[in-house]
Parts: C-alpha cells; sequence; structure tokens
C-alpha cells in the first residue's frame, strides 16, 4: 500500500494519498450509501385485527420521501395535529423523520423518529413501532452511532422472523450490515446483505438496487473497488430507469468514489460532477456537498490545489449547516491532506485535530484509524520519526484487531525509515527481506491455488468413479435378478432352480441327511386361460407364486419351472413332514381367488412328491417325481402322491406309489 512506501520516504504527498486509500471514506460514503433504504414500502400480509401493516393516506409518503423529501417534509410539517389520532401522529412524525434522513440532517431526524416512537408501543401497532425501530437505527448510522444501530436493528429483525415479513427482514438485515460494515466487522456485514439480496430478489428490483449499494460500499471499505462498481453501475442503471433522482445521485456519488480510488479520475470526475448536477437541481444540499468534497479530493490528486481548496470550503460549510458529523469530518480530513500538500504544516495539524474531535473511537473505529495515519503523516512532516512511527505501529496493530489484516511489511519498512540516516545498510537489507517474502507468499499461493485444483479434480475424478461402480454394481443385480428370477411369480426360474437343487441333491447324499422334492402343477390351469383370458391367468400364477413364498420355510428351495408347473425341494425333511407342509400349501391355495378377488373359478393343485436322497441323477428324480404327478392327475386332481423308492429302486427308476387325496 501506498503507505509504507510514504513513511519509508518520508514523502508527504505521496504518504497523504496512502491514507486515504488505506480504507475508503468511512463516514461519507455511509452515510450516502444507506440513502436509499426507504424505497419500497413495507406491507406484510396476515396483519391482525386493527393492527396497520403500511402507512394510510395522507402518510403513505415511502415512495415519495424517496424521491422528493423537501415537497414531503413541507406537507408534514404543515399539517395541523388537531384530531389526529395517536398512530396517526406516529405516522406523521415517522414521514418528517424520514424525509430529513433523507436530506441528511442526523441530529434533527432523530428528535422527529423519537417523537414518533413516543405514540407507539410493540403491542398497540406493531409494524409501524418497528418500521420505525427501524428507521431510529438507520438515522444512529449517519450520526456516528454503529453500535446504537446494530443495537436497535436486532429487535427488528427477530420480530419480523417471527412475524414472517420477508421484507421488513430483508430491510433489517441490509440496515445492520451497513453498521457493521462501519464498525468494520466486514465479513459479518457481507452475510446479512448477501441474505438481504437474496430476499430482495422476492421485494422487487428497486429493494435488490438498494441492497446492492451497501454490498458495493463493503467493498470500497475493504478497499476492493473493482468488485464495488458493478454493484453501484446495476444500481445506477435501475434509478435511471425508475428516473428516482435522488437515489440516482448518491449511487453516482459512489460510483465516481470508487473510479478516483482506482486512479481513473477523468471517469471518476465525470461521474461525480453528474451526480452534482442532479443534486443541485433537485436542492438537496447534503448531495451537493459530498459531490464537491470529493471533486475536491480529485483536483488535490491532480494538483489543482485551488479548485480543490475552494471546493472543500464549499463542502465545509454545507456540511456543518445540516449538523452532519461524517461529511465534516472527511472534509477536514481532505483539507489536512491539501495543506500537507502545500506543505503548510499546521494547518494542516489544526485539519487534523477537527477532524479527530468529531470521532467516536468506538462508535467510528476505522474513521478514527484515518485520523491516526493523517496525525503520523504530520509527526513525519515536522522531523518527528520517533512519533510517526509509534503513531503506525499503534494503528497497524488496531488494524490487526479490527479487519484481520497481517500488516508485517507496513511495520518493517516504517522501521526501516526510522533508522535510515545511520542503519542505510541495515534499512536495505529488510526491505529486501521485505521483497523476498511477498515473492515467495505469491509462490506459496500459486502453489496452493494449484494444490486446490488439483485436490478439486481428484475429488472429482473420485466421485465420478463411485458413482460408476455404485451404478454398474446396480445393473449387475438387476441383470442377476432378471437371469435367476421368473419375471411374472418373483420365485427362481427353471435354471436357477435346477442349479439349487442339484446342488443340494448332492449335499444331502454327501452328509446322509434326507432331502424331499415335489414338483407340482395347477389343475385345469388350461381352462383359466381359455375361458378368462391369459391376463387373468397371470394373475393366478403371481399370486400362488406369492403363497409359496409366505408358507415355505426360508431353507427351501422353489421355482417355476414352465407353465403352471413349480417345483419345490424341502432339504432335511423326510417325505412324511414334506407332505404336512405341502398339504396345509394345498389347502392355502384354494384361498388364491380371495387374493385376486375373482370368484368365477376354483384353484388347486395336483403334486408329485418323492424322497430324493437315493437318487444320483437330478433326471432321475425329476422323472420319478412327475410320475407320481401324473398319478395325482388321474386320481382326480387336487391331492399329493407320494413315492418311497430305495436305493436300488432308484436306479431302476421304479418304486411303491402312495396316494394321498384330499
Amino acid at each position: 500500500m501506498e503507505l509504507n512506501g510514504a513513511v519509508a520516504n518520508f514523502d508527504l504527498p505521496k504518504l497523504n494519498k496512502g491514507m486515504l486509500r488505506i480504507n475508503t471514506e468511512l463516514g461519507a460514503q455511509l452515510c450516502l450509501a444507506i440513502l436509499i433504504v426507504l424505497a419500497a414500502a413495507s406491507v406484510p400480509a396476515g396483519a391482525a385485527k386493527g393492527y396497520i401493516t403500511q402507512l394510510a393516506a395522507p402518510f403513505d409518503c415511502l415512495h415519495g420521501v424517496d424521491q422528493q423529501p423537501s415537497a414531503v417534509l413541507d406537507n408534514m410539517q404543515a399539517m395541523s395535529e388537531d384530531g389526529l389520532t395517536d398512530t396517526q401522529l406516529a405516522q406523521k412524525y415517522y414521514c418528517t423523520s424520514a424525509a430529513l434522513y433523507m436530506l441528511t440532517y442526523p441530529t434533527r431526524a432523530a428528535e422527529e423518529v423519537n417523537t414518533a416512537l413516543s405514540y407507539l408501543s410493540p403491542e398497540s401497532q406493531p409494524w409501524l413501532y418497528h418500521k420505525t425501530q427501524l428507521l431510529h437505527a438507520e438515522i444512529a448510522t449517519i450520526a456516528g452511532e454503529s453500535i446504537r444501530a446494530s443495537e436497535l436493528t436486532n429487535p427488528v429483525l427477530t420480530w419480523a422472523i417471527t412475524a414472517k415479513d420477508d421484507e421488513m427482514k430483508m430491510y433489517a438485515l441490509r440496515a445492520r450490515g451497513v453498521a457493521k460494515t462501519q464498525l468494520g466487522d466486514y465479513l459479518g456485514a457481507l452475510k446479512d446483505l448477501n441474505q438481504a439480496y437474496s430476499l430482495a430478489s422476492e421485494v422487487n428490483s428497486g429493494a435488490r438496487a438498494a441492497v446492492g449499494s451497501a454490498l458495493a460500499l463493503v467493498y470500497e471499505y475493504r478497499e476492493e473497488y473493482e468488485l464495488a462498481i458493478p454493484y453501484f453501475q446495476q444500481s445506477v442503471n435501475y434509478y435511471r430507469g425508475n428516473k428516482n433522482q435522488l437515489s440516482l445521485n448518491v449511487d453516482l456519488y459512489g460510483l465516481g468514489y470508487a473510479y478516483s480510488r482506482l486512479g481513473q479520475f477523468s471517469l471518476g470526475r465525470e461521474t461525480l460532477q453528474e451526480s452534482l448536477h442532479i443534486a443541485q437541481s433537485i436542492n438537496d444540499d447534503q448531495g451537493v456537498a459530498y459531490a464537491k468534497k470529493e471533486l475536491g479530493y480529485i483536483n488535490i490528486e491532480m494538483g489543482n490545489y485551488a479548485v480543490a481548496k475552494k471546493l472543500l470550503a464549499e463542502s465545509e460549510k454545507l456540511a456543518k449547516e445540516s449538523d452532519n458529523p461524517f461529511l465534516t469530518m472527511i472534509v477536514h480530513l481532505y483539507q489536512g491532506d491539501l495543506f500537507l500538500a502545500l506543505g503548510d504544516v499546521d494547518a494542516a495539524t489544526q485539519a487534523n485535530a477537527q477532524a479527530e474531535s468529531l470521532i467516536n473511537m468506538s462508535e467510528m473505529p476505522v474513521d478514527y484509524l484515518l485520523v491516526q495515519q493523517q496525525k503520523a503523516a504530520l509527526s513525519a512532516a515536522k522531523g518527528y520519526y520517533r512519533d510517526a512511527y509509534d503513531v503506525i505501529r499503534k494503528v497497524l496493530e488496531e488494524k490487526l484487531s479490527i479487519m484481520r489484516k497481517h500488516s508485517a511489511e507496513q511495520l518493517l519498512q516504517i522501521r526501516a525509515q526510522y533508522e535510515l540516516e545511520t542503519k542505510e545498510n541495515e534499512n536495505q537489507l529488510l526491505l529486501g527481506i521485505n521483497n523476498i517474502a511477498e515473492a515467495e507468499l505469491k509462490t506459496q499461493r500459486s502453489r496452493n491455488v494449484l494444490l486446490l485444483l488439483l485436490l478439486a479434480t481428484v475429488g472429482i475424478i473420485c466421485v465420478l468413479l463411485a458413482y460408476i461402480i455404485i451404478r454398474n454394481q446396480e445393473v449387475q443385480r438387476k441383470l442377476q435378478q432378471m437371469a435367476n428370477l421368473d419375471g411374472l411369480t418373483g420365485v427362481p426360474n427353471r435354471r436357477r432352480t435346477m442349479e439349487l437343487i442339484e446342488n443340494q441333491l448332492g449335499l444331502a447324499r454327501r452328509h446322509n441327511y434326507p432331502l424331499a422334492v415335489a414338483i407340482i402343477d395347477l389343475d385345469d390351469f388350461k381352462a383359466v386361460n381359455d375361458n378368462f383370458g391369459h391376463p387373468t391367468g397371470d394373475k393366478v400364477l403371481e399370486a400362488f407364486g406369492l403363497v409359496l413364498t409366505q408358507n415355505m420355510r426360508a431353507t427351501d428351495i422353489i421355482g417355476r419351472i414352465g407353465g403352471e408347473e413349480f417345483i419345490v425341494a424341502l432339504p432335511h425333511t423326510n417325505t412324511k413332514t414334506a407332505f404336512n407342509v405341502l398339504e396345509q400349501l394345498r389347502m392355502k391355495t384354494h384361498k388364491v381367488p380371495d387374493l385376486i378377488d375373482d370368484y368365477r373359478f376354483s384353484v388347486s393343485f395336483s403334486c408329485g412328491l418323492c424322497n430324493a436322497t437315493h437318487f444320483k441323477a437330478l433326471s432321475d428324480l425329476m422323472a420319478t417325481a412327475d410320475s407320481a404327478l401324473y398319478s395325482a392327475k388321474q386320481s382326480g386332481k387336487d391331492r399329493i402322491v407320494v413315492v418311497d423308492v430305495d436305493d436300488s429302486q432308484a436306479k431302476n427308476k421304479n418304486g411303491t406309489a402312495k396316494k394321498e387325496l384330499a
């Protein structure tokens, strides 16, 4: 920053520039930027009976006060108070205070808003009370009472959230963000203002422009003028189209200020002259004062000291007439810079003292630092290098706590200058170390950026790989399900069932445990298809598959092996026990019509059951069970036929059939 170079070489004009560029013109910018808070009327939905939720005629001044505050002020002051209720009196004084606020008369505005509040309570008129308290907070901000402004805003925000009044919430967040900006809490300010900016989109375009101006102010405080300019330009474009001259004047000032701090003096001067012209045309004395003050700064930078002196004198006169401490303080600082540039140290010292007398350190900490930085320049100009060094060191320490900035380079350069006459070599060494540290810092930042990019890329690749793996597993699961299960009944298909039974048959022979296998065939199923249609037949099959699944054991094997034919294998089960299990299944099959809500036909099955342990070949087992099934069909259907065979009979594929009738 330029302050470092200025102190290191005790070049007073450069030191002057550096001080003004370390922090933006806090008080003046803040004062003007918040003037557009009243851009739209708050009209929350669902107001309770008897409560007002907007200013009622003839007090509906919010839109008028934003464009013609002088006219609103004249109307309110001319209005008789005879016969007015407390609510009407509160609205009258609210409008009067709002007009004075827009005209930047903080002392008078505060008196009127306190009178308005004397007629209100949170219980009698909650919306109007909190609307008035919000105006009270905004007035406190331009009066340099930022801590109080924040305290006043918090209850308003709480009420707006409880009442679900998004518009009031948006303006409360904006007011608190502006107060935090003046207090140097930039992160807190950005949090509030970004939230307000999101809500403003749901309110109206004017609200978005108002919050945009406040966001621009934060970036100007942080000396990030390139980020501030788009927000100011957006608001300027809106107010040009809306023909809102007062708000246009405010944001043209902010835009011109940003241009001038970027060294674009021609563009800044052109923008500020337009702001001055508008302020004069609408009789906005405060707007005139601000524009002349900033034009004075540009003329100081360009070496036009006589023009600058005249402009600053005119701005000072207007600021004092309106009792505007912010503007008066900044004008005195500019005058101090002007006198330093002219070499008049005594006059510069007097101007600095006048500025300091207007500063409340707790309420305006950043402004206080600005005054102290100029005081350091004055000490240096008088040859008091040690004093200059001490002041700057204290400023840097304070900035660390307020703005969380690391200012090691500034301290090194100030210390080097103090020892310049006797320790030139040491000074050069320190400067060299500073340059090396700065170069290393830039290199480290570049490495950090590359590392972040690499980590981001790796993260994206990992996410994509995880997605592909999960997706592939899902596809594999579905393919496996399609390959193994019957699509209609949900039980295993023939191929999968035969695999499972053949594996179970081998285990039964190896470990010598019983295994019962039964083939089941639904009786007269073809007649169901022919008489009632295949969709009905499908319902029967689907319902029977459900009966099978719900009534067989978890260790049993069930499957559909074709058409209406199913197979069941019961491990560790002899034919007698298997018969009992299948008999229960047969009885429950009779209830299939209940499951499909169709009683035009009955459902039963015939079953051939045999002991599978004695068979080595699955084909022999299937042939024997199928033979038993055939016997069940021939014997009248709806029954189970059991075939008992020993090893020798299994080898000859015959045995004794035992018929079990239903």
